[in-house]
This record gives C-alpha cells, structure tokens and sequence, in this order.
C-alpha cells in the first residue's frame, strides 16, 4: 500500500503487524525495528512528523542495543 500511495492503509497494516510482534513476543527482532521504520516512512507521506521521528528513534534504539542482523530472528 505504501508504494501504491495508500498511506494510510499502509500505516494501519504496519500498526497491526507491530501488534502482532509484540503479541508474540517479537518486539525486539529485525522485522519489527524494520517496521517501524516503514511505518516512519508512510508516517511523513501524510505529513506526521512528530509520530514519524518517534517510529524512527525507537527503530533506530532497537538496531544499535541489539545490534540486530537481518539474519536474526
């Protein structure tokens, strides 16, 4: 959706996939930072920046502590 420019679809589908990490005890893993990072992006397409720099320092947190791979689950 997000390439499509549907960017509030887009940001739905990213906060439910957050969920859904964090459900499964996922919330510290490559896919999740990663998605949050997408969803930053999406986030500035709709001109939300304030929630789109949060997305980018919690993703940005999460690489640099575990210094997580993309191999990595």
């Amino acid at each position: 959706y997000n390439d499509i420019g549907q960017y509030i679809e887009a940001i739905n589908l990213f906060n439910k996939s957050l969920k859904l990490y964090r459900d499964c005890g996922e919330h510290t893993s490559w896919l999740y930072a990663a998605t949050l990072t997408h969803l930053g992006n999406a986030l500035i397409q709709v001109r939300q920046y304030k929630s789109a720099i949060s997305q980018f320092h919690e993703s940005l947190k999460l690489f640099k502590k575990d210094n997580l791979k993309r191999n990595e689950p």
